[in-house]
């Protein structure tokens, strides 16, 4: 069945066109600035491996890190089951945010019908870091109560559905009114704005004078009377989310509507400065996604 379009300037039919493939490039640093470099295409994909081209990707938190990718499958290595080239997927990466990857089986999940590549890269990272630090490390419970100091970051959204999922109460805490709204839309009461020098007290007014069970960020010392005797305190994104079962259970596990993807702020890899300049101003809502569209200009700053 072909859709037809009848104008005054003539009869017009829809037509799919392939997607043009993006010369490959990964991120580097040159005088401080952050380049797309030109490389090679990826060997084949060993025993387990598949080969991805990106088309969003999250930025890691420190040099070497993970950070999360969608695209398409450009090859698969032998003794990979269950993925074949065309697929589209998303999953984990290590090093250097690159337009082509080859990422383990098994840290990678199909891609719904009807997810896009951005919303996609968004779930498999602060998901992760949410059960690997309320679940595992902190044991969150159920009527118990979360004090999140992590602002709005993709993390602390996914800690923020996660607690409360788990039954537990958030109480956040966050810099801007914009981060602030959006922690409240998601369900967090009361919201603290960071800066207020009654927060601790707000905390205990919140909990009865309890004090949070858990705590997850890092908090001002005088916050310290806010959380309850034998409070326990963590690092979101401390752990390393590269444990195959941890990912099958928590992303390719999920049911439906149990990973969902979250907010996020898009750039074109050619806009990497601003993205990183976002990150580091933490003023971003949710996560930040680079896009790598074979249809947008190349990345600047190219070096061979």
């Amino acid at each position: 069945m072909h859709e037809i379009v009848l104008t005054r300037r003539g009869r017009f039919v829809v037509r799919e066109t392939p997607h043009p493939s993006r010369t490959p490039c990964v991120l580097g640093l040159q005088d401080g600035e952050p380049v797309w470099t030109r490389t090679g295409e990826p060997p084949p994909p060993g025993p387990g491996m598949v080969a991805v081209e990106v088309r969003a990707a999250t930025l890691p938190r420190h040099a070497g890190g993970r950070w999360a990718c969608a695209g398409v499958v450009t090859a698969v290595g032998p003794d990979v089951p269950g993925i074949r080239p065309g697929d589209r997927v998303a999953g984990l990466a290590i090093g250097a945010p690159a337009s082509h990857v080859l990422a383990s089986a098994r840290l990678l999940t199909r891609t719904p019908s009807g997810t896009g590549d951005a919303e996609a890269a968004t779930v498999p990272l602060p998901h992760l870091h949410a059960h690997l630090a309320l679940t595992v490390q902190a044991g969150l419970s159920a009527g118990e109560t979360l004090l999140l100091n992590a602002g709005a970051t993709a993390t602390a959204l996914a800690a923020l559905r996660h607690a409360l999922e788990r039954g537990a109460h958030v109480v956040a805490a966050a810099r801007t009114p914009a981060q602030r709204d959006l922690l409240h839309t998601l369900g967090a009461r009361p919201v603290l704005d960071v800066l207020d020098p009654d927060a601790a007290a707000q905390v205990l007014e919140a909990t009865d004078g309890r004090g949070a069970e858990v705590v997850a960020g890092a908090v001002p010392p005088e916050w310290e009377r806010a959380r309850a005797a034998n409070g326990r305190q963590v690092e979101l994104g401390a752990a390393d989310p590269a444990d195959p079962e941890v990912f099958a259970e928590v992303v390719a596990g999920a049911p439906e509507g149990g990973c969902l993807p979250l907010p996020y702020g898009a750039y074109p890899a050619a806009r990497v400065r601003d993205a990183l300049a976002a990150m580091r101003e933490d003023r971003h809502l949710g996560e930040i996604v680079l896009l790598f569209d074979p249809l947008d200009d190349p990345p600047t700053s190219f070096t061979s």
